[in-house]
């Protein structure tokens, strides 16, 4: 059988061509986006880590801090009482300079895309906002675990963050390896931050432990964690759902800072020096394997934050350049204000 002249038509001649060149490349018809960080410490919802207050002017908000005061004394009738002794300490939460996210989209180019470029870019600007905030109240929380005690005039301020210390000779994995014993091991160094707890008074409510993926695999190990009569709150090896620990309600993130090859330095992590210090596993304070957040609900939080402007967002069209301007910002700033209801539990080697 003869063949025929049948023309590649869609062929263009090029050495590459496959006959298909000048076919039409369709679109799907979406853009896409990754999957990013789930912000669990600045999208707070029912779960509160952080003292937060609104302002509207100044630049740096003062709180007050009265030391722990003298005993009871037996006294003597006709015995003139002159006053006991007693200290106050001072400090301050700075808010921090405006933190923004900006696009320029070209007319031109969103008139021809056959996507939607504009309300993905307006959602990142908000998104990436967010995720920065929630890396800064996580930097902040182990900071205030790592707050020293502090005295005035003889008087304990307060008896600083808590603290639980695992020294091992490699990192977190090694501390803590994917075994039973490595679950037993974090679940010793959990029960000893809640007792840490206990001894500075801090509510029993409301104590919140913020673990990596890497630890809450760890405790996929240990069935007695993931078991629902056992952790008050629904734990599933099978769900991977996560129950308490220690009294603590175990939430996993992504953003616990510590430092690695790919960032070396602090400023790497945060520009603002508010925000900076050495996590890493060989610095002189070690890696943070766990965060522990509590008492925001009596009142009390080892975070305090304050807010002068509140996320914006803001869109506008710019005849002189013939570009579609999009812009999301927050003016805000936290520090350390009730030490004792910060944990951490950390490894050093």
């Amino acid at each position: 059988m003869a063949s025929s002249n049948a023309v590649r038509y869609l062929a263009d001649g090029t050495a590459a061509d496959d006959g298909l060149e000048l076919a039409l490349e369709l679109a799907w018809g979406t853009l896409y986006e990754q999957y990013y960080n789930k912000r669990v410490f600045w999208d707070q919802g029912p779960m509160p880590v952080y003292a937060f207050k609104r302002v509207t002017s100044g630049k740096s908000w003062q709180f007050e801090t009265l030391a722990d005061g003298p005993g009871a004394e037996e006294h003597d009738s006709g015995q003139e009482m002159l006053g006991q002794n007693y200290a106050v300490k001072e400090a301050n939460i700075t808010v921090d300079k405006p933190l923004v996210t900006h696009k320029d989209i070209g007319f031109f180019d969103n008139l021809v895309a056959h996507w939607d470029q504009i309300n993905p870019l307006i959602r990142q600007n908000g998104r990436k906002i967010a995720e920065k905030l929630d890396i800064r109240v996580a930097v902040t929380g182990v900071l205030s675990a790592r707050t020293a005690q502090i005295t005035k005039n003889g008087f304990v301020v307060h008896n600083g963050g808590n603290v639980v210390t695992a020294s091992t000779s490699g990192d977190i994995a090694v501390a803590y390896p994917v075994t039973v014993a490595g679950a037993k091991a974090f679940r010793d160094d959990a029960n000893q931050l809640a007792r840490l707890m206990d001894e500075d008074n801090v509510p029993p409510d409301g104590r919140f432990l913020f673990i990596s993926p890497l630890i809450a695999q760890i405790l996929q190990q240990d069935t007695t964690v993931f078991d629902r009569d056992l952790t008050g709150l629904p734990g599933d090896i099978a769900t991977r759902a996560l129950g308490m620990l220690a009294g603590f309600i175990l939430i996993k993130t992504n953003v616990l800072p510590y430092e690695d090859t790919s960032l070396t330095t602090s400023a790497q992590y945060d520009v603002n020096s508010k925000y900076q210090s050495d996590f890493s596993v060989g610095g002189a304070t070690g890696r943070p394997a766990a965060l522990a957040l509590c008492g925001a609900s009596e009142g009390s939080a080892g975070i305090g934050l304050v807010e002068s402007s509140g996320l914006a967002a803001h869109m506008s069209f710019d005849d002189r350049r013939d570009t579609y301007f999009t812009k999301a910002r927050i003016v805000t700033g936290m520090g350390v204000l009730n030490p004792w209801c910060a944990g951490e539990i950390r490894v050093t080697s």
